[in-house]
């Protein structure tokens, strides 16, 4: 298993491959926002009562300008600003890192299995319970009785523990 660092991100790179998919990402989120409101725009419509809340001009606004124009607006704007967003972001992830170290990533060759099996907490994934114990004479239950007391000869006397030979704190002479 080999240790790397990664201590910077090239700036121009990433500009390349986040501005193309936010471009992509905001044609599709653009087209779905145009879907949207071209449909709030017709239920609007149907209700005389909502046309003197809306300023006027609704009507103007047709179904496909919406599934034309907002694509469009959502593809080069989310484009700049969140690439220009993550710009932001790397400079501060390169300033950070010359002052701390970058993030560490353990990386092996694809194809060779893991040392050791990894859960999402790091620990290893516990074994198989082990099998409940087997009785020779096979599974028999246990005489209630002879588990809930030992037999008298086994219960440690209660009271001051026994004299001994040279005490005499309980009052009886020893022979």
């Amino acid at each position: 298993m080999m240790r790397y660092e990664l201590k910077s991100i090239g700036i121009w790179g990433f500009i390349r491959v986040a501005f193309f998919i936010n471009l992509v990402a905001g044609f599709i989120i653009g087209f779905l926002y145009g879907l949207f409101l071209s449909l709030v725009f017709t239920v609007w419509q149907q209700f005389p009562i909502l046309e003197n809340l809306g300023g006027g001009g609704l009507e103007s606004i047709s179904f496909g300008v919406l599934l034309i124009v907002l694509p469009i607006m959502g593809a080069v704007g989310g484009a700049i600003f969140f690439t220009l967003f993550g710009v932001i972001i790397i400079v501060i992830y390169n300033l950070i890192t010359r002052l701390t170290g970058g993030l560490e990533f353990d990386l092996q060759p694809a194809g060779q299995p893991s040392p050791r099996p990894m859960t999402a907490y790091g620990a290893v994934p516990p074994g198989p319970p082990p099998p409940p114990p087997v009785h020779p004479g096979g599974p028999s239950v246990p005489d209630p009785q002879s588990t809930l007391m030992p037999p008298d000869s086994q219960i440690p006397p209660l009271g001051p523990h026994p004299p001994y030979e040279d005490d005499n704190r309980s009052g009886r002479e020893s022979n």
